[in-house]
């Protein structure tokens, strides 16, 4: 009998959350039930933070997308930011056909990311859902994120309490701990 592969589309903004999906990554590409579909965006193409892109490739990471933003932090240049990966990430996901789209966090990338995925019918996993930190911004993002979502890995049970209190169903998220 022969397994269909699983499309699972990871997004990643930063060398922070990279960091944190990297094992997860790494398992998922040496799955033989899923197939791995990764796009970059955000601060990895950018050189003040490092070209982090670049610590992808040597991970030996195939890139599948490229999302290309300006490399600034004005209220006005995030807005257009959110409009230029909110187009880009729709027709990323035109083209990869992914069952599933997999994020972490609440930048405003990650946003625009569930954003798409979510006016395109496609599955959202969200992972470290239900955390709050000091920006209300990054909160509003964060607890958006979750709305969209279907599956939720929360790092700690007062996340998980968070999440379910935010309306979700209880079946559909699992406390995972801090990746």
């Amino acid at each position: 009998m022969k397994v269909k592969l699983k499309n699972l589309c990871f997004v990643t903004s930063s060398r922070a959350d990279f960091d944190l999906l990297f094992h997860t990554l790494e398992r998922i590409e040496n799955s033989k039930i899923f197939n791995l579909q990764l796009i970059v965006t955000g601060s990895h193409l950018f050189k003040r933070h490092g070209e982090t892109i670049n610590q992808i490739r040597d991970s030996g990471f195939n890139i599948d997308q490229i999302v290309k933003l300006k490399d600034e932090s004005t209220t006005d240049a995030v807005i257009n930011n959110m409009s230029i990966a909110l187009k880009s990430f729709s027709k990323a996901y035109s083209t990869l056909n992914p069952d599933m789209v997999v994020v972490l966090g609440d930048r405003f990338e990650i946003f625009s990311s569930a954003l798409a995925s979510f006016i395109n019918n496609i599955p959202i996993a969200h992972i470290h859902g239900g955390e709050v930190t000091l920006s209300a911004q990054d909160d509003a993002m964060r607890h958006g994120i979750t709305k969209m979502s279907s599956l939720h890995f929360v790092s700690h049970l007062q996340y998980k309490k968070r999440v379910i209190q935010l309306g979700e169903k209880p079946s559909s998220v699992h406390v995972v701990g801090p990746l």
